[in-house]
C-alpha cells in the first residue's frame, strides 16, 4: 500500500504491466492514476510510429497530417478536419477493445471497483500498444514495410499478451470482491 500511496509513475505502471501484471493490477485497482492517461500517451507513440509507412503511401498519417496542413493553410477548415479525423480513426481499434474490455471487467468482475475497471482495462491494453509499438519502430529501422504474415505474427502476438493481462485484471477484481465478502 505505501506504493500505491506515493503513487506509480508512467514507466513503473507501464513496465509493471508488462512484467508483473499481477502486482500492477493489484496497485491500479487502489491507485487513482494510470490507465487511460498511460493508454493516451502509448496511443499517441503508436500513432507517430505505427502509421507511418518506409514508402510514405498516402494513406498514412503522416501524409494524412501533411494534406490536412495544406488544406488548413488554403482555408479550408472542413478538408482539414476530415483529413484529421481519419488519420486519428485508425486508432478506433485500440479504443473500442479498451471500452469492450472494461464492459467485460464490470460484468464479470461483480464488483463495483469505482470505476476503476475502464483504467485496468486500458492497463491490460498496454502491451497490445507496446508490441504494436516496437514493432513499428523494428520495421522503420530495418527499412521495410511488413509482410502480411508479419503483420498477423505481431498482431496475434499483441492480442495473445494483451488477452492475458485482461485475465489478470478480471482475477485482480475477482479477488478483491471477495476480500470485501470475506
Amino acid at each position: 500500500m505505501a506504493a500505491v500511496a506515493a503513487g506509480l509513475g508512467f514507466l513503473e505502471r507501464v513496465g509493471g504491466v508488462l512484467l508483473s501484471p499481477r502486482a500492477t493490477m493489484q496497485r491500479l485497482l487502489g491507485a487513482r492514476e494510470g490507465g487511460l492517461g498511460d493508454v493516451a500517451i502509448l496511443l499517441v507513440l503508436r500513432w507517430l510510429a505505427g502509421e507511418t509507412r518506409v514508402g510514405g503511401e498516402p494513406g498514412d498519417s503522416a501524409m494524412l497530417l501533411g494534406r490536412a496542413a495544406r488544406s488548413l493553410g488554403k482555408g479550408d477548415p472542413t478538408q482539414t478536419m476530415q483529413l484529421v479525423m481519419q488519420s486519428v480513426s485508425r486508432l478506433t481499434v485500440d479504443l473500442l477493445a479498451i471500452v469492450i474490455g472494461s464492459v467485460l471487467l464490470a460484468l464479470l468482475g461483480g464488483r463495483r471497483s469505482g470505476g476503476r475497471e475502464l483504467d485496468l482495462a486500458a492497463a491490460a491494453w498496454v502491451p497490445a500498444l507496446v508490441v504494436r509499438l516496437v514493432a513499428a519502430l523494428a520495421f522503420t529501422a530495418l527499412g521495410h514495410d511488413p509482410s502480411d504474415a508479419e503483420t498477423k505474427v505481431v498482431d496475434w502476438l499483441a492480442l495473445g499478451w494483451a488477452s492475458a493481462c485482461w485475465a489478470v485484471a478480471l482475477w485482480t477484481l475477482r479477488e478483491a470482491r471477495d476480500r470485501m465478502r470475506g
